[in-house]
């Protein structure tokens, strides 16, 4: 995994920005203020509430596939995007947080899945991925 974190055209990030392009709206809004991590602890929560990734990526996922996450966040679609490709799929999960990667790893471990494979990276560097070996990729909050 690449410990580097870079924007969106090549600029090295300072080591004190943080990543929100995984997270929602609401905690982008309010990250300025109270800070990122406080900010994505008060909408994760309520987030579950509202959002159903089962139901949004089940009708373009099937058995078998090789999906991307982009800026998979704390994994929520991560998990089900693993669900629907089943374990003869494959999910790339990439952020270039490095927290939000630990606490998808932690999730996969206890799920037990093991068709998912974590990158720290941007979502410009996907060397790591072969050329047309995808058939599906989720950029959800990916700005």
């Amino acid at each position: 995994m690449s410990k580097q974190a870079y924007e969106a055209g090549g600029k090295k990030k300072a080591k004190n920005q943080t990543n929100s392009q995984s997270s929602g709206v609401l905690v982008k809004l309010f990250s300025n203020t109270i800070g990122f991590y406080v900010a994505l602890a008060i909408y994760y929560p309520f987030s579950r509430l509202f959002e159903h990734p089962q139901k949004l990526v089940g009708p373009y996922v099937k058995k078998g596939q090789v999906v991307a996450d982009l800026g998979c966040g704390l994994g929520n679609y991560t998990l089900a995007l693993a669900e629907s490709v089943g374990p003869e799929g494959k999910v790339y999960a990439v952020d270039l947080d490095e927290k939000c990667i630990r606490a998808v790893e932690k999730k996969v471990k206890k799920a037990g899945y093991r068709n998912i494979e974590m990158h720290l990276s941007s979502a410009s560097d996907l060397g790591f991925m072969k050329d047309k070996s995808v058939d599906f990729i989720l950029a959800n909050g990916l700005l």
